[in-house]
């Protein structure tokens, strides 16, 4: 079960040769063995998840509970190497002990991150597993991976990610720059693909059935319900109201929707298999009907009345 401290045992887990994660040699020994006196979470889960798949929105509202840890990308190998020298981590081992600790928020560890994080950082999915056992998981994908090419083509050439980040004047302003390329969305889209193709095997070797979301559909929740959801499924305590409003909304524009029309049309073929794969996913996305019928304090609204007979 999660919750065993066996990193730093006889036994140290180390990734395989895969992993490309470099972690600091010099560390401060003292300040590190500071850090394992706190008290580490004892609940734990990790969401999957792919680029413009609604991972930003779902960490804000995770954060801004209170209760349900900081979901951010902790593994990303480009964050790890100066996350681990703040935490005086010089090994994975370390650095799971550390985030364990600075990360406990109300008891809870959470995180998120690619198959193509896991593979950087952990080097393979036995590795990963070995840390995360007896761990809840979460798996958010994007339903129609179309949009999510088009919606990271756009990304890469405004260079425009979130709403936060970037004025609605600009994000309009922007679509002026922007030129249909056939050939970026078809990468990212096989991009997104061999991520969920790699998450779907890691799944079913290891015989895990997560909390399947979609971008689209957690997207159209009230940030209460969806946060009180969330803690429903990882048995976390109830969320209190959520401190502040979240700056995160949607920047697709009608542009994304006539170059994702374009493209089907244009890339039928190409899309075929991978629409044909991607539909046993989709239809395994939790509806989210219950958490819809909470009210915006994440309370259960009672059932309308019954129609009357005239």
């Amino acid at each position: 079960m999660f919750g065993r401290e066996v990193f730093r045992n006889a036994n140290p887990i180390s990734p395989p040769p895969q992993a490309t994660v470099r972690f600091p040699p010099d560390v401060d020994k003292a300040q590190f063995a500071a850090l394992l006196r706190q008290p580490p979470a004892h609940r734990c889960y990790a969401v999957f998840f792919t680029a413009r798949s609604g991972s930003s929105w779902l960490t804000d509202v995770a954060a801004r509970s209170g209760v349900l840890g900081l979901p951010d990308e902790c593994f990303n190998p480009r964050f790890v190497p100066n996350m681990a020298q703040n935490l005086h981590a010089a090994s994975l081992d370390d650095y799971m002990l550390a985030l364990r600790r600075r990360r406990n928020i109300a008891g809870c560890f959470g995180c998120e991150l690619t198959a193509h994080h896991l593979r950087a950082t952990f080097g393979g999915a036995a590795t990963f597993m070995r840390y995360f056992d007896g761990a809840k998981f979460i798996w958010l994908l994007r339903e129609d991976i179309v949009l999510q090419g088009v919606s990271l083509m756009k990304m890469q050439q405004t260079r425009i990610s979130h709403l936060p980040q970037s004025s609605a004047q600009a994000i309009g302003h922007a679509d002026n720059t922007v030129r249909y390329d056939a050939a970026a969305i078809k990468r990212w889209i096989t991009h997104s693909f061999q991520a969920e193709e790699r998450t779907e095997a890691l799944l079913a070797r290891y015989g895990l059935a997560p909390l399947r979301l979609s971008y689209e559909k957690i997207t159209q929740l009230p940030e209460q319900a969806l946060a009180q959801y969330l803690a429903d499924y990882l048995v976390a305590p109830k969320v209190p109201p959520l401190s502040g409003r979240s700056a995160h909304k949607r920047i697709a524009t009608a542009l994304n929707t006539e170059y994702a029309a374009r493209f089907r049309q244009e890339e039928a073929q190409f899309l075929r298999g991978i629409t044909q794969t991607r539909w046993r996913w989709v239809q395994k996305v939790a509806p989210l009907s219950a958490a819809a019928d909470r009210d915006e304090n994440g309370s259960k609204t009672p059932a309308p009345p019954p129609a009357q007979r005239h």
